[in-house]
């Protein structure tokens, strides 16, 4: 007889690669020897637990003459290495469903990637959870990092008007107008799907631009209105100001840039 099924909820079906320096995946696995576990329940344990555990005196003076001797072994690291660390190793750990949740929810409240939540909690430096304007914050200006880096990829290859102003609103002068503005938080966080959704379809735009495919004005069209709906509530922090409106001639055609400058198609 064959081995009895684990429950699906038991089953780890999730991989997390967690990138790591060359030295702080030695740290971890040293971590793991004096814990006594294998290096991938290790960190499943770290990851999972509400507080880093607490190396004992003993324990920290193990780990600390370990590092020590590492150091001392390797030849001196070269300026570059010094200033970046590259983080060129990789633990693939597994983890089931409910974990991997756990996971998410508790590096979302610290702000941070759940990868580098791993890493952090296996190192004994767990990320500690963010007030929830700074999460708010936060998460706006990389939706709207992200939105301005694909209009700008967007007007690289086909350039116009719209996408360059586009880029300049999302990316520098709306940022720039709330940042530190507290009655701007609720808005911003009511707002946030919506900003999610307008970043969606600029992505699509852009992905389709960078592998030569110029955009319809459909397109256009569609995720232009989507931006300044989406930052319709913000704009009394810009003087009512908000991105370009899109051209709606010619709605289907390539969005060449001949609606811009009065020039039918031929």
């Amino acid at each position: 007889m064959g081995r009895p099924r684990k429950p699906e909820d038991q089953v780890r079906t999730v991989k997390v690669p967690v990138q790591c320096t060359p030295d702080e995946a030695d740290e971890i696995a040293y971590r793991a020897k004096i814990a006594r576990l294998p290096l991938a329940d290790f960190v499943r344990v770290q990851a999972l637990a509400d507080r880093s555990t607490r190396l004992t005196s003993e324990a920290r003076q193990q780990l600390r003459e370990h590092l020590l001797s590492r150091k001392l072994d390797k030849a001196a690291p070269s300026k570059m290495t010094r200033l970046r660390p590259q983080r060129t190793v990789q633990l693939h750990i597994r983890f089931t469903a409910l974990e991997f949740a756990s996971i998410r929810r508790r590096a979302e409240a610290a702000g941070a990637p759940y990868a580098r939540y791993v890493r952090e909690a296996c190192l004994g430096r767990r990320p500690r959870s963010k007030p929830q304007p700074v999460l708010v914050l936060q998460t706006f200006l990389r939706e709207t990092a992200a939105i301005a880096n694909n209009l700008r990829q967007i007007d690289a290859q086909f350039p116009l008007k719209v996408y360059g102003r586009a880029a300049t609103y999302v990316g520098g002068e709306l940022p720039k107008a709330v940042y530190r503005r507290a009655e701007a938080l609720p808005i911003i966080a009511a707002q946030l799907d919506a900003i999610n959704g307008a970043g969606v379809l600029v992505n699509g735009i852009a992905r389709r631009a960078n592998m030569g495919k110029r955009p319809t004005g459909e397109d256009v069209a569609m995720a232009m209105d989507a931006l300044r709906t989406a930052f319709v509530p913000l704009a009394r922090f810009t003087d009512g100001k908000l991105p370009p409106p899109p051209e709606r001639r010619f709605r289907g055609r390539p969005y060449d840039g001949w609606q811009s400058k009065g020039r039918r198609p031929s």
